[in-house]
Order: structure tokens, then C-alpha cells, then sequence
């Protein structure tokens, strides 16, 4: 995931390669390990949010164009009052939607 993004894997080399110069105590070096793991969890997981963030708005974008899609063929859209009110009705209108 880090190769992705060329820049901020170069700057998390420099950085690994400044914590290997403080490796040579035995007691750091255990810290550091952890460190490292937590560093490269951390961009993992910022990664991984990115991702998220994007395949959301895909998503929605896609959302949007079927809500203006159903409008345009004179859909009426409600808002969650009205939704809650006839609830019954939507769920089996919705049961036989197509698609």
C-alpha cells in the first residue's frame, strides 16, 4: 500500500533508517520494533480510510444519479416524517420494485 505513494515512502525510510541508528541499545531496539509496526499500521490503516472515503463517493455519486433518474420519471421523494407514516406501503412498494 506504501508503494502507492512513492513521496511518503521515502520520507518513512529516512525516518526507519534514523531509528536504526538508534538501534544499538538492546533496550531501544525493542521500542523501536514496536514503533515500527505501529508506524507502518498506522499508514496502513490511513490507507485503507482513503479508500473508504473514495468507494463512498462512488457511491453516492451512483445514489444521487438513481434518485434523479427516479425524479425525472415523476418519483415523488419524501422525507423521513412521511417515510415513518407509510412505512407499510413503501416496504411493499419497495418489495416489488425492479432493481
Amino acid at each position: 500500500m506504501l508503494a502507492d505513494d512513492p513521496a511518503r515512502s521515502q520520507r518513512l525510510d529516512a525516518e526507519f533508517a534514523k531509528l536504526d541508528a538508534l538501534e544499538g541499545d538492546e533496550e531501544n531496539q525493542v521500542v523501536l520494533t514496536k514503533l515500527r509496526g505501529l508506524i507502518t499500521l498506522n499508514e496502513n490503516l490511513k490507507q485503507q480510510e482513503q479508500q473508504f472515503r473514495a468507494g463512498c463517493k462512488v457511491d453516492m455519486d451512483e445514489y444521487t444519479e438513481k434518485i434523479n433518474a427516479l425524479k425525472g420519471e415523476g418519483a415523488e421523494i419524501i422525507d423521513d416524517a412521511r417515510a415513518k407514516v407509510c412505512g407499510c406501503w413503501l416496504v411493499g412498494w419497495l418489495a416489488d420494485f425492479p432493481g
